[in-house]
């Protein structure tokens, strides 16, 4: 006995068929693929263009799921193996030519059901079918009489799926982008048409004040939207009849228009204002103590700093407010993000 009748090597010919065996294993896999989109496919086709077909995004997505899965898992084998070679380029053109396939398929069974009886619904629910006559074509047209006619079907027939697909995705992804540009140029307009609404009743307000409104009506147009009418106020603000004892007594109240119009319109306040802002600080400083403690302690640094911006110019017309900052500055520097805060408070001790 031989030693290939052993059983040491196997024959040449038991190799050719085991080769063959696996390759009609592959195309029984691709068929069946085939049927089962094919399948789901007139299942999803003859629902979308029922009378009581789903409605809405969700309703053609449950449609398209299935036909689409097996569609996919097709293309992909098809590309694994090689079998898409009329598309030059090898397997990475391959895969973009599998995925405008998708986009195709994806975008057909959303146009099919939203057109019912019109020519685009027509030719959309006839896209799916295009798609498994091409892979069709591609797995059996070898064995045709004429392979080139085959080669030829499923070129054309993927290749003009693939580029409507492409075209889609295309067409979907411009017409998003437009739509978000019209939709924010519209919140822009509208936004713009409320802020001159908002400004046209500041100035009518501040027009509308009588004629001995207190200081603390005029303070907040300081601000106004409308710049004749902010620049107005300031000015008068700035020439108020005992500007200083007003100011001292709206920072006994709180006020805190008058804690932003020291701190960031009045050029030199008085250092008679001293004693009114150490008493605002030492109260403000038990408020804000327990939010230093915060691990975003730094956000709250706007909200803060006309404190100290207001007590830059007062020490620096002759009041001396060193004794409310030291207090300040040890809470500060222990805030995280207030620690710039901390420095700046910290030179003017």
């Amino acid at each position: 006995m031989t030693r290939g009748a052993r059983g040491g090597h196997e024959p040449s010919s038991q190799r050719r068929n085991g080769g063959g065996d696996d390759r009609i294993g592959a195309m029984l896999v691709l068929d069946l693929l085939v049927g089962l989109a094919f399948l789901t496919t007139l299942l999803a086709t003859t629902v979308a263009r029922g009378s009581s077909g789903p409605e809405g995004p969700v309703g053609a997505w449950l449609v398209a799921i299935l036909p689409c899965f097996f569609s996919g898992v097709l293309l992909v084998l098809l590309v694994r193996r090689g079998l898409l070679s009329f598309v030059p380029g090898g397997r990475a053109f391959q895969a973009v030519l599998a995925a405008g396939i998708l986009a195709s398929l994806v975008a057909s069974f959303f146009a099919s059901p939203g057109g019912k009886g019109s020519l685009l619904s027509y030719f959309a629910s006839a896209v799916p079918y295009l798609v498994l006559a091409g892979c069709l074509a591609v797995l059996h047209g070898p064995q045709l009489r004429e392979p080139r006619l085959g080669t030829a079907m499923a070129a054309l027939l993927l290749g003009g799926t693939s580029l409507a697909g492409w075209g889609a995705a295309g067409t979907g992804l411009i017409r998003h982008a437009r739509s978000s540009l019209e939709v924010s140029a519209s919140k822009m307009r509208e936004e713009d048409q409320r802020e001159r609404e908002r400004e046209s009743e500041e100035v009518f307000a501040y027009r509308a004040l009588p004629a001995d409104a207190p200081l603390s009506s005029h303070l907040r147009y300081a601000w106004s939207r409308n710049g004749d009418v902010q620049k107005e106020c300031r000015q008068r603000v700035a020439g108020w009849p005992g500007l200083d004892d007003a100011l001292i007594e709206l920072l006994g109240q709180e006020s805190e228009d008058a804690v932003s119009y020291v701190a960031l319109v009045q050029e030199a306040p008085s250092a008679r204002l001293a004693p009114a802002w150490g008493a605002m600080l030492d109260r403000q400083l038990k408020r804000w103590d327990v939010r230093f403690r915060d691990e975003n302690a730094g956000k709250w640094e706007p909200n803060l700093r006309p404190y100290f911006d207001g007590a830059r110019k007062i020490q620096r017309s002759g009041g001396d407010l060193r004794s409310q900052l030291r207090a300040w500055y040890e809470p500060l520097s222990r805030g995280k993000g207030l620690e710039g805060l901390a420095a700046e408070v910290k030179a003017l001790l």
